[in-house]
């Protein structure tokens, strides 16, 4: 697992590493100058840009985590 992970002109909040090669990338929400339409279409383009490398993007929304933590824990692990 690694943090802050640059990649395709974007920084990946959490990558997971199999055999020296990312796999997953867990994209937090961020609230931090939020606008919705355009943060949508900023995450539908990274999303498209890190496919292009073979890595799958788990977006983790905070209601969630907070909702049923345990069940984001299982959703990534399937991921893996």
């Amino acid at each position: 697992m690694l943090q802050n992970y640059a990649l395709g002109g974007f920084i990946l909040d959490i990558v997971f590493v199999k055999d020296n090669r990312v796999i997953l990338h867990i994209d937090f929400e961020n609230t931090q100058n939020y606008h919705p339409e355009i943060s949508y279409r900023i995450k539908i383009h990274q999303e498209k840009t890190i496919a292009t490398y073979g890595i799958k993007t788990y977006h983790l929304w905070s209601y969630n985590w907070w909702k049923d933590a345990e069940k984001e824990i299982e959703n990534i692990t399937n991921q893996l």
